[in-house]
């Protein structure tokens, strides 16, 4: 359970700081360049983080059950995240006047939370065939790799 609740972490992560990094550039503080290079750096290091820590937990196991863990992970993360992000935007709505305008914001963030979990489900998709590609070098290195040092004749 332990593997599936760290994958899960690392996907719950990425929602978050998608969340964050997609609302700072709808209100404005954030204009396209410096938001797009922002996208880019946090898709690539969830990317690779998930990678890692997927190849690190899955050492030695078989492929269906390194599968079955990396899904749900993912199903444990696009259940939480709208619980995550949207509790706080709700609570706080419930305790600002009408007159705040706060309803706007609320829906922009279930809007922003949805377009993160597609994000996530697309992301799981791409990391998981790096995964594969990842392992499949790994194993073609250690196939062509000479299996004793007599090749120095």
């Amino acid at each position: 359970m332990k593997p599936i609740l760290l994958l899960a972490g690392v996907n719950l992560g990425a929602v978050v700081l998608l969340v964050l990094l997609v609302g700072s550039a709808l209100v404005g503080s954030l204009s396209p360049v410096p938001y797009r290079v922002a996208l880019v750096g946090l898709l690539a290091g969830y990317l690779v983080l998930w990678v890692r820590v997927e190849r690190d937990l899955g050492r030695g196991r078989h492929l269906l059950l390194r599968a079955f863990r990396a899904l749900a992970a993912l199903v444990i993360a696009l259940v939480a995240a709208p619980m995550v992000v949207l509790t706080p935007v709700f609570s706080l709505e419930a305790q600002l006047p009408e007159s705040a305008g706060f309803d706007r914001v609320s829906a922009r963030s279930m809007v922003v939370v949805r377009v993160a979990r597609d994000a996530l489900v697309t992301s799981n998709v791409l990391a998981g065939g790096a995964a594969v590609a990842v392992g499949m070098v790994a194993r073609w290195r250690r196939r062509s790799s000479p299996a004793s040092g007599s090749d120095a004749a």
